[in-house]
C-alpha cells in the first residue's frame, strides 16, 4: 500500500478552522499535516483512540484563542 504524503484527517482537523481565523500560522501544516504527520501529537492520539482538544497543536502544545 502507498504511504501517503499529507495525513489522512488534513481536511477535517479543527485545526483547520483557526487557520481560516488567521489565528494560526500556515507554518503547522506546513511541517506536520502536508510532511511530518506521523509525528502530530494528534494523530498519534487517534491512532491510539485518545481524543484531542480542539486547542491541541501538532507539537502537544495548545493555542490560546479568545
Amino acid at each position: 500500500m502507498k504511504e501517503t504524503t499529507h495525513c489522512r484527517w488534513i481536511e477535517i482537523c479543527p485545526l483547520r478552522t483557526f487557520e481560516q481565523k488567521g489565528k494560526l500560522n500556515l507554518e503547522w501544516k506546513t511541517n506536520y499535516c502536508e510532511s511530518n504527520w506521523n509525528q502530530c501529537m494528534r494523530y498519534q492520539n487517534v491512532v491510539n483512540g485518545k481524543h484531542s482538544s480542539d486547542q491541541m497543536l501538532p507539537d502537544g502544545s495548545f493555542i490560546h484563542v479568545m
